[in-house]
């Protein structure tokens, strides 16, 4: 038998007694035991449609025979049976089934995704999860489900944009800052400026990184934030601090390893969670070319390439904080997701 912890939710009709009525036909269903519930938490909708009524949220424990793939089809035959149907994107439903965890599987296809992607940081996911299921780990992150919690409450409200350079993270930074009325912050390295150093590694630029560290640095201290803070207002940057570390330099990956605590220590914003974010070379080249000066002498895309591998595998590796995967989705689907993700995670 299987653990797998699974969410309900519902802001059509009689809310409660719907899911009342899912808890019961999850029983019903042959290799389904149930373990527990949480209590149903009241949200306002995240994403979607707008003018929606609030939703009731909750969590779910079960032990399971049935596999993932069958898990799904049992869990959207019970949200047939009780008159969901699919329209726009998150948007209103009078019931909603979806697996979060199932043991330290982890899937990751078109109808299904184990562990839920936006699961981290969503505060209608993690409220009533860790309310029953404190101690299951998230296979990817390495965190229990108290953890996460306890991150999503401790952190500041600050989301940090991470990706190669040339990358669309300045743009869409700009952009989800001012749809989601959170206060950006611009990288205050210019992306020429760090991608030449890429071309000369035994030069003056080999200190260079120590620069960028402190600009950045000084960038995200928090007391110069701390009127958004006390107003509740996000804070957005189109850069993560350790990200001058990662460009080529993998290897230097220790030197991030103590992220969380180390910025707090230093007065440094915590982000809630980063959003890694990835462009093909030629997009990327045009970005670069377009801020350079006539006479720069860029490298190219060899060595682009490996600058872009390197950072996307240390941010991977090296985060202290959840990782948002978006390098697979266009531009404006990444939009979308980061102006729901401000909101999702705000705790209340």
């Amino acid at each position: 038998m299987a653990v797998a912890l699974l969410s309900v939710g519902a802001n059509l009709g009689q809310r409660r007694a719907t899911i009342d009525q899912a808890v019961a036909a999850l029983q019903r269903q042959p290799g389904v035991r149930l373990l527990r519930h949480s209590r149903w938490l009241e949200t306002k909708p995240i994403g979607g449609p707008p003018d929606q009524p609030s939703f009731l949220n909750g969590a779910i424990l079960i032990d399971t025979s049935l596999d993932p793939p069958a898990l799904l089809a049992a869990l959207l035959e019970v949200e047939k049976s009780l008159g969901r149907e699919r329209h726009a994107r998150w948007g209103a439903r009078c019931i909603d089934l979806d697996i979060l965890l199932y043991d330290d599987v982890i899937v990751h296809q078109a109808q299904l995704d184990i562990p839920h992607p936006r699961m981290a940081f969503r505060y209608f996911n993690l409220s009533p999860a860790a309310e029953i299921a404190s101690d299951l780990v998230h296979p990817e992150i390495g965190w229990s489900i108290g953890k996460l919690f306890d991150h999503l409450r401790s952190s500041d409200y600050f989301v940090a944009l991470a990706g190669p350079l040339g990358g669309p993270q300045h743009d869409l930074a700009v952009r989800c800052a001012r749809a989601g009325n959170a206060q950006f912050v611009a990288d205050p390295v210019a992306p020429t400026a760090e991608f030449t150093r890429l071309g000369d590694r035994s030069g003056p630029s080999s200190a260079l990184p120590i620069e960028f560290q402190r600009a950045r640095f000084e960038a995200l201290q928090r007391d110069q934030f701390a009127s958004a803070i006390a107003s509740g207002q996000a804070v957005l940057s189109d850069f993560w601090l350790p990200e001058s570390l990662a460009a080529g330099h993998a290897e230097e990956g220790s030197a991030a390893e103590g992220e969380g605590s180390a910025a707090r220590n230093c007065g440094l914003l915590v982000p809630r969670l980063i959003v890694l974010l990835d462009e093909p070379w030629e997009a990327a080249r045009g970005r670069l070319f377009d801020l350079a000066n006539p006479d720069a002498d860029l490298p190219g895309e060899d060595e682009w390439s490996a600058h872009r591998h390197n950072l996307l595998q240390f941010v991977r590796r090296a985060a202290n904080s959840p990782v948002f995967d978006l390098t697979k989705e266009p531009h404006e689907s990444a939009f979308t997701e980061i102006v729901a993700a401000l909101d999702a995670m705000r705790c209340e």
